[in-house]
């Protein structure tokens, strides 16, 4: 391969299937953030799983954005499922705190659970997500902290941590 080979071609950033590897973007098949939080999730989990095996301070932030992302746009598309189950004719929410969300989404899907009938096992409780809601909204409630040190303002916004376990 020559060093011409390796140079960047303007318009292939992103560009039609080619015949190399791919992604199938067709974010309707399953709702319309489901393609986008599984990905959020899949990300934070593959460079996660990197993150351990070699900590890096400066793995933190980016890998709390896409776990933190990952779990906003899950509750959004969980929401609007719930919101099509129940027969309401309702969009992902544009609402982007953690915290909201779960309010919202939580009664719906404690009806729903309840609805459900599952062969003798006891159904799960959405009660069990609270404390994973709390922690993480504790230190990333806006999608802000993780992306930046400060507001829009210039307030500081970081956690007031030192050090941290991943």
């Amino acid at each position: 391969m020559s060093a011409d080979d390796e140079r960047y071609v303007k318009g292939s950033l992103c560009s039609p299937y080619s015949g190399g590897a791919y992604a199938y973007l067709d974010p309707s098949r399953a709702g319309p953030l489901h393609a986008y939080a599984l990905g959020y999730l899949e990300a934070a989990i593959t460079f996660g799983e990197s993150a351990i095996r070699q900590p890096s301070d400066l793995a933190f932030y980016p890998l709390l954005h896409l776990f933190r992302h990952g779990v906003e746009l899950a509750l959004k598309q969980l929401s609007y499922d719930m919101a099509r189950y129940m027969g309401a004719d309702e969009g992902p929410t544009l609402d982007h705190r953690i915290d909201g969300l779960w309010r919202k989404l939580k009664p719906d899907l404690d009806q729903w659970i309840e609805s459900r009938r599952y062969g003798g096992e006891a159904p799960p409780e959405s009660s069990e997500f609270d404390d994973i809601m709390a922690d993480l909204v504790r230190v990333e409630p806006t999608g802000f902290p993780s992306r930046y040190p400060a507001t829009k303002e210039g307030a500081d916004i970081q956690p007031q941590l030192s050090t941290v376990d991943f």
